[in-house]
């Protein structure tokens, strides 16, 4: 029977611990394991809303990620002094670009790599979007 008291934030609530176990636990098994436990016969989108809502509380949002951004660029800075670490943030605050250089690849590649450098990317089919840009070098004993 289909109860409208089990909300989305009750499954939430209630799941929470084997969504935690195995976070890719489908809509559809949550549906089965209401009815076979509790005899309710909920919606799938109402499933879907409450691991979407469980698995926010447990990973957290992407905006509070964002925020860990300053002091894990400010980390680098202190173990590496000599790489090159930049983040640059649009208007809103959110992330724009995002700069790795460690010091000894640098050094590696002016060392040892043929003076040549290879360019990669691809599209980021995330809600967030974006471009994900790689520089390869060949090694110079190739």
């Amino acid at each position: 029977m289909r109860n409208r008291q089990a909300t989305d934030a009750w499954l939430a609530e209630e799941y929470m611990s084997k969504i935690k176990i195995n976070p890719n636990w489908t809509p559809q098994q949550l549906k089965d394991d209401a009815m076979s436990i509790y005899a309710l016969d909920v919606h799938r989108k109402k499933c879907f809303r409450a691991k979407h809502m469980a698995l926010t509380k447990l990973r957290g949002t992407v905006g509070e990620h964002y925020a860990y951004l300053r002091p894990y660029c400010a980390e680098l800075l202190r173990v590496e002094p000599e790489g090159r670490f930049e983040f640059l943030l649009d208007d809103h605050g959110q992330l724009e670009r995002f700069f790795v250089g460690f010091s000894a690849l640098k050094q590696g590649f002016l060392a040892g790599c043929r003076l040549l450098l290879g360019l990669d990317g691809c599209f980021l089919k995330t809600f967030l979007g974006g471009t994900l840009l790689t520089v390869v070098a060949k090694d110079g004993n190739n």
